[in-house]
């Protein structure tokens, strides 16, 4: 007769505490090598796909800027637009009626005063100067006296000896107090002020034509002799270039922000 012997299968409780405790120090060892980068595996993506939407906001932004004061095809351009040719020509061109322009860019005169007519537009050779006591000034001789507009000279004449003249908001003033004196009517605001205005007030969040964005720094500057960055409450006019107009922009959450500098012309 054949004994049956039972035999019971599987683990001791034994073996399972000592598997279960190989198993705790191994998910200790791997996350101590890897938690960090599984948990934020995301944001690297994130951080770029924030960069990416700030170039865009930028792009536009330095768009619209070019559009403002250089030449471009089939762009609407209003009165008192002053722009650079493609091809320096030593003259800047102003248009007192606005309106759209042509398809190709147009034969640029070379002629303070002359004309060319761009698909409608009327561009008026124009010169840039500085504004300084006792000197003759042409007619269309346009300067950017640091107010934060400009003015084009509608009356030639000698500007007075006053180093000083009020620059109004809007309209004329006249320069001189002996005939022939120098009548400045305003223009506008210089380009980069109107940038400036556009983009928005510092530490302010925006939603606009430019995209989703934080103004992070939106200043005037210029470097001292040290090449170091100062903030200027100045307004940049014609001669003082190495005044930048400093743009940084940012994302809520993201820490990502960008920089650049549009350039006082």
């Amino acid at each position: 007769m054949k004994r049956r012997k039972d035999r019971q299968s599987g683990f001791s409780l034994i073996e399972v505490i000592v598997t279960l405790v190989i198993v705790a120090i191994l998910g200790a060892m791997m996350y101590s090598f890897f938690g960090q980068s599984i948990t934020q595996s995301s944001i690297p993506i994130f951080r770029l796909n924030a960069a990416g939407e700030l170039n865009k906001v930028l792009e536009k932004i330095s768009a619209d800027y070019e559009k403002k004061i250089h030449w471009f095809p089939g762009t609407v351009y209003p009165a008192n637009t002053i722009i650079t040719p493609a091809v320096r020509t030593g003259f800047l061109y102003l248009t007192t009626g606005g309106g759209t322009s042509g398809t190709t860019e147009p034969s640029w005169p070379t002629t303070l005063s002359n004309t060319v007519n761009d698909n409608g537009i009327t561009w008026t050779a124009v010169q840039v100067a500085n504004r300084t006591a006792n000197t003759s000034y042409l007619f269309n001789t346009v300067v950017y006296p640091g107010s934060g507009y400009r003015y084009r000279c509608t009356t030639a004449g000698t500007s007075g000896a006053g180093a000083t003249v009020v620059w109004p908001a809007s309209g004329t003033v006249q320069d001189g107090t002996v005939n022939p004196f120098v009548v400045w009517t305003n223009i506008g605001q210089i380009p980069p002020l109107a940038l400036k205005a556009a983009i928005g007030t510092e530490l302010q969040d925006y939603s606009n034509a430019f995209g989703s964005y934080k103004v992070v720094q939106n200043r005037f500057i210029t470097f001292d002799g040290s090449h170091q960055e100062v903030a200027t409450a100045l307004i940049p006019n014609d001669t003082d270039y190495g005044k930048y107009l400093k743009v940084s922009i940012g994302q809520a959450g993201t820490g990502e922000t960008l920089t650049t500098l549009f350039v006082v012309w």
